[in-house]
């Protein structure tokens, strides 16, 4: 489902958004949606390539935190 949104930007950015998505026969929405939807793959990407620290692995569970699962804490897994 669509939402309408208001942003705010400065004349040289919105200029060139409106110049561009004219090029590319889209909007502005279509770009900004397509700008975030580009963020959010990276974002997921890097989340599933967050590697776990060799050391900190180790060393896990030697100290209590009062987490039951330190590992999950420090990595969100």
């Amino acid at each position: 489902m669509k939402k309408k949104i208001t942003l705010s930007s400065n004349n040289t950015n919105l200029a060139f958004a409106k110049k561009y998505a004219k090029e590319k026969n889209s909007s502005v929405s279509e770009l900004f949606n397509h700008y975030l939807e580009t963020l959010r793959l990276i974002d997921d990407a890097n989340k599933k390539n967050r590697k776990k620290d060799p050391f900190i692995e180790k060393f896990a569970g030697m100290f209590d935190t009062g987490s039951k699962d330190i590992m999950k804490e420090v990595f969100g897994k």
